[in-house]
């Protein structure tokens, strides 16, 4: 969930509710677009030597296939909701409001991996259908309306470093499960490749504050951390 350059125009978040939907279609966006070049790659993969490359005026020089040009346009979908919630999240801070998850975020010191977790989590607490909303990404759940560490990691197009890492931020003494925000069904008895099967599960604590229903304002009025006027996190 990387923040793109965002314009002055967008109007603030309504509540908790207005952003995750926002986030929803951003994520399912996303999936579509890594879906769809799942699909071209395997497309040129089948395509037989013997047949001629057609070139016509391009950067590369090359014709665009089908797939690639819908690989194009899906791209292009995700990026432009990934900047129109951007902008809107930003317009929220300046009025002075902070929502759920970025109130876990700053409250725990989440990375941005972490913060993806929490999001895809979410998909399947509010009881929407992982296969229907993520579309071909969401075979990589594995089991029905469950989150699995590999479906994070092909979502956040983790290399073999981030992989690894997230088997940290994942386990028994990470801060995700450590603060009670999720809860995985792997531990270091399991073999090691079951790991990537497991299920992530949301936990009613970080539900409550991604929809808004845990949340207090504090009695100064200001975050601790970086001293934005916000709510808290309530205690579960």
């Amino acid at each position: 969930m990387k923040r793109l350059q965002t314009n002055n125009e967008a109007e603030s978040y309504e509540n908790e509710l207005h952003h995750l939907a926002a986030e929803i279609a951003w994520v399912s966006a996303r999936c579509h677009t890594l879906g769809a070049r799942i699909e071209a790659d395997q497309e040129a993969d089948e395509v037989p030597a013997s047949v001629p490359v057609l070139v016509e005026a391009g950067a590369d020089g090359k014709a665009a296939t089908d797939a690639e040009r819908k690989v194009a346009r899906l791209a292009a979908q995700e990026v432009g909701l990934r900047r129109q919630t951007d902008a809107c999240l930003a317009a929220t801070t300046e009025s002075g409001r902070m929502l759920g998850l970025e109130c876990l975020v700053r409250e725990y010191d989440l990375e941005q991996v972490e913060a993806t977790v929490l999001l895809l989590a979410a998909i399947p607490a509010v009881g929407m259908d992982l296969y229907e909303t993520l579309g071909s990404l969401g075979s990589f759940g594995f089991a029905i309306m469950s989150v699995s560490p590999e479906l994070v990691a092909v979502f956040g197009d983790l290399d073999l470093t981030g992989r690894v890492r997230l088997r940290g931020l994942l386990d028994e003494n990470s801060r995700l499960v450590q603060a009670g925000l999720v809860e995985v069904g792997w531990d270091t008895s399991d073999a090691l490749q079951d790991f990537w099967t497991a299920t992530i599960h949301l936990t009613p604590k970080a539900y409550r504050v991604l929809v808004g229903e845990a949340l207090e304002q504090p009695t100064d009025g200001h975050c601790p951390a970086c001293g934005q006027s916000r709510r808290v996190v309530a205690e579960a």
